[in-house]
């Protein structure tokens, strides 16, 4: 019996070993898997419901045209979406700054930086900032090249022409010397010509439609405001009153019209060069210029020391070119020819479009005669063309979403705000 049981209690020692072992061997091989750990979708989920509802709320205000300034509509979302971060991008719009980089001196700098250094357009502010660069390399924050006065481009083509695939354009304001080189030829798809003409009439706009190369150019210089500034105070009459007000000049084709801001509602205005401020013009009204031409003009907006004028279609250019002309453009690509005149049944281009590479700018020179308005607005819409329209950063958490915001106070314009939403942490 003792040897029995001594036998059984043996066995059942042996059986608890077993079983302890098995478990410590089971726990230790469960410690060293690597388990796939599952995230919840919540977070994304309530983040795309925030941008939706944020969506609706600022396509519910009525001025969404300031929204498109990306400043603004960041304060107003981050207000709305607290404390959730939110970062603004925009698509396929006019940014609200734009870089350019001039290859030019620094006193063409300080020309251009006074003259058509910001713009409103749809009601907001774009200002156009231009640093001074060379051709190789180029600034690579910039938007567009601009290119001042003429120059042979053949030594730097690579350089160009890996500006241009980054979706950034080219404008050359100047007159080609003997002949345009082959890099200038590929890049404004120009070609050389040897017209003979005593004189040119007017330049005028080529006839265009959306489906044309020049339409976009052609858009911009009749739906951007242009800025003239006052230079001067003047005592003025008008009505009774007499008071000490800002002054300034609407040039055009190398004539001059006296403005002068009475109130904040408009301005007085010399329509007939005659230097009698004869008519007051309301902001958002149209009025003309030239007692010969009459051509029209919309006082968009006005401050205190600048107004904002639109030309309207069928205004005409003097003799922008002022001299002989070497270029010319295949007889099947005059669709992309902005500005020009004629001699003889000849087209004599100053103003040509090239799409084929990028967005690029031909402009004849435009300072060989004073740097009018009209000229300053061409380079202006030349400028807003060529110069980059996207601006999109990568998500790297959290959600996307698109909005879709249009406005059409001057122009019809339709942008993406790529709305990103995540959390802090």
């Amino acid at each position: 019996m003792a040897r029995l049981l001594s036998k059984y209690l043996s066995k059942s020692q042996i059986s608890i070993t077993e079983v302890v072992a098995s478990i410590l061997i089971l726990f230790v091989f469960l410690s060293t898997l690597s388990l796939r750990e599952v995230r919840s979708r919540w977070e994304n989920a309530i983040l795309s419901i925030t941008g939706r509802d944020v969506s609706f709320v600022t396509k519910a205000i009525e001025n969404t045209s300031k929204l498109l300034t990306q400043k603004n509509y960041k304060e107003i979302v981050s207000k709305l979406v607290a404390p959730v971060v939110a970062e603004i991008d925009l698509e396929n719009c006019i940014k609200d700054e734009i870089l350019i980089a001039c290859n030019c001196t620094n006193e063409t700098v300080g020309l251009l930086e006074n003259n058509i250094g910001k713009l409103i357009l749809n009601g907001r502010e774009i200002k156009i900032h231009f640093l001074m660069s060379l051709l190789s390399p180029i600034n690579p924050a910039s938007d567009a090249l601009l290119i001042w006065g003429y120059k042979n481009l053949e030594p730097y083509e690579k350089e160009l022409k890996n500006y241009l695939k980054s979706g950034k354009g080219i404008i050359l304001v100047g007159d080609f010397g003997d002949a345009p080189d082959e890099t200038s030829k590929q890049i404004f798809g120009l070609e050389k010509a040897t017209y003979s003409y005593s004189s040119l009439s007017d330049f005028y706009f080529m006839d265009s439609n959306p489906n044309y190369p020049n339409y976009q150019l052609f858009k911009f210089f009749f739906h951007i405001p242009l800025p003239i500034f006052t230079f001067k105070e003047k005592e003025v009459s008008f009505e009774g009153i007499t008071k000490t007000v800002e002054c300034g000049n609407i040039s055009i084709r190398d004539s001059f019209y006296e403005f002068c801001i009475w109130n904040e509602s408009g301005i007085l205005v010399d329509q007939d060069g005659d230097s009698l401020l004869d008519e007051f013009v309301e902001e958002r009204e149209n009025f003309w210029l030239d007692q010969e031409r009459h051509f029209n003009f919309t006082l968009s907006y006005l401050t205190e020391k600048e107004i904002y004028v639109s030309f309207d279609y069928g205004y005409n250019f003097s003799d922008i070119l002022k001299g002989k002309s070497n270029v010319t453009l295949p007889e099947q690509s005059r669709d992309r020819i902005t500005l020009a005149s004629s001699f003889n049944n000849q087209l004599i281009p100053a103003c040509v479009v090239n799409s084929t590479l990028g967005r690029n700018v031909w402009i004849t020179n435009l300072t060989k005669t004073y740097f009018s308005d009209d000229k300053r607005l061409l380079l202006l819409s030349a400028l807003v063309y060529s110069s980059s329209k996207k601006k999109i950063g990568k998500i790297r958490r959290g959600v996307s979403i698109p909005i879709l915001i249009v406005s059409n106070k001057d122009m019809l314009e339709t942008c993406v705000i790529n709305l990103k939403l995540y959390y802090p942490y």
